[in-house]
């Protein structure tokens, strides 16, 4: 090859890598033009694009792992983001949007040290101070957490997320209607906020303002986790149901369903043939639930259920247009007279529940430690049963309790089973989970602990509850102490007579 072919041959490959680098950059523009539209699935084919042609380009690298951590691959996108950090050691963007990806895995401490570096060199990012916020929030400092947002909106008045956030905090504070403000606020900057507007739903349902609540509530479904209860059939309108098959869809958690099956008997005195699509473990105690024509296990194809039209179960308040509890027979559930083993009747008979599902978003708030319980199980006359199913069932043997609580674990194969335990109990002590709902629903003595913001359906004050009247309520009033209402439990359970009611 002579002198002059390889000098063509080097601009050729000089003039490859050019266009390569032109149609990298391109590539990498158009990515996060995607990224900013929330297109993360085609953001992220992109910038592997770009990184198929440059290899060692930090900033695709680094927005690579912005788009894992936004469609939910945390661990993932943060090992990206740390891979090009390496490659850009000071580069204090990168390491910004590293901050919501610890927060997103629990690394709360870690973020907030990495935050208070980034706003050391740069106090006026509103962004930052809003995802430190976030970690304090999670960290259960509230009130720093809300110094953190309000930071945030004075940099930036417009700034929704902001808005939205410190919302949560001033509800967690019980602070509710600065909190609709501030709900408010962020969806009046953005319409189509649906956090907001299911934030909103959950202060206005506390507050009682039923009618707007439900219809904020209807914003769930633009959640990605409640799609699932869409499965493509319309609701009716509510002056043609007369004479139609209405499918009822469960959604959420158990205690939901327990709680919203009362407004099938409603739809069915419109006229409405009612089918309920019911979880496996509700079936044998919603056979008999009143209102209901037909029960189908849950995953009964729909061909074999021809129906008209569907209505998700906590959409019946809005679909009927009641805005306040039902008046109702009580109890709407009963239990199977099925034998079992007999409890002792010459005591008090009380089940215990104090935990709820790990999963969700608010247990570490509503769920009670048992060592946290034991001044309970030292009160003489009282048999102790657990109702406790899964692997806190297990906190018996390893608080040293298990010569104290009879466990049923085992005995509960289903709903059914904890209706028919519960229902030769004398009162059923519980933290906010579903079996309080089912000792509600039953007509059971049921008391309730509530952490100091409850769920939406215990309101803000008072004992009593508008949905079981045999309900009574324990509430926290300081945040994360149970000393005040396990103390207020235990001198009305001492005052109670220690013999059997039935």
């Amino acid at each position: 090859m002579s002198k002059g072919d390889r000098k063509n041959k080097q601009l050729a490959k000089i003039t490859l890598r050019q266009e390569a680098y032109k149609d990298a950059k391109a590539s990498f523009e158009n990515a996060l033009a995607l990224q900013q539209q929330g297109r993360f699935a085609e953001a992220e084919e992109l910038h592997r694009a770009v990184l198929s042609a440059t290899p060692k380009n930090a900033e695709a690298l680094h927005f690579l792992g912005l788009a894992r951590h936004q469609q939910g691959f945390h661990q993932e996108g943060l090992e990206l983001m740390e891979e090009a950090l390496r490659l850009q050691p000071g580069n204090n963007s990168f390491l910004a949007n590293m901050v919501p990806a610890l927060n997103s895995l629990g690394r709360y401490d870690e973020s907030l040290e990495l935050g208070r570096r980034i706003l050391a060199l740069n106090p006026q990012s509103p962004a930052m101070h809003s995802n430190m916020g976030n970690a304090l929030r999670a960290l259960g400092e509230l009130d720093a957490a809300a110094e953190s947002y309000h930071s945030a909106l004075v940099l930036a008045p417009n700034f929704a997320d902001a808005w939205n956030n410190i919302g949560t905090v001033l509800q967690e504070l019980k602070r509710l209607d600065d909190a609709i403000f501030a709900y408010r606020k962020a969806i009046a900057l953005q319409p189509d906020f649906v956090m907001a507007h299911w934030n909103l739903s959950q202060a206005l349902l506390l507050c009682g303002h039923y009618e707007e609540g439900w219809r904020e509530f209807e914003w769930r479904f633009r959640r990605e986790d409640f799609r699932q209860y869409l499965h493509g059939k319309p609701r009716p309108a509510l002056e043609r149901i007369a004479g139609q098959r209405v499918l009822l869809i469960p959604e959420q958690g158990y205690g939901d369903s327990i709680h919203f099956i009362r407004f099938a008997p409603l739809l069915k005195e419109r006229g409405a043939t009612v089918l309920f699509r019911c979880p496996g473990a509700l079936l044998r105690l919603f056979a008999s639930a009143p209102g209901i024509d037909e029960i189908l296990p849950f995953d009964t194809p729909p061909e074999q259920s021809p129906h008209a039209a569907q209505v998700p179960l906590l959409s019946l308040p809005l679909f009927l247009g009641i805005n306040h509890p039902p008046q109702m027979r009580y109890p709407y559930l009963s239990a199977s007279p099925e034998s079992g083993k007999p409890f002792e009747p010459d005591k008090l008979n009380v089940g215990l529940v104090w935990a709820g599902s790990p999963t969700h978003n608010n247990d570490k708030n509503r769920s009670i430690p048992l060592s946290v319980l034991a001044p309970l199980l030292s009160l003489p006359g009282i048999s102790w049963h657990s109702l406790q199913k899964g692997v806190a069932s297990a906190d018996i043997a390893n608080t040293g309790f298990a010569g104290q609580i009879q466990c049923h674990d085992g005995e509960m194969l289903d709903f059914a089973d904890s209706a028919s335990i519960i229902s030769r109990l004398d009162l059923i002590i519980s933290v906010d989970t579903a079996p309080a709902h089912l000792a509600g629903a039953l007509g059971r003595p049921v008391w309730l602990f509530l952490p100091f913001a409850p769920d939406w359906r215990w309101g803000l004050d008072g004992e009593t509850s508008c949905w079981y009247p045999t309900m009574r309520l324990f509430r926290q009033s300081k945040r994360a102490s149970w000393e005040e209402p396990l103390q207020k439990l235990k001198e009305a359970l001492a005052e109670l007579p220690k013999t059997r009611s039935r």
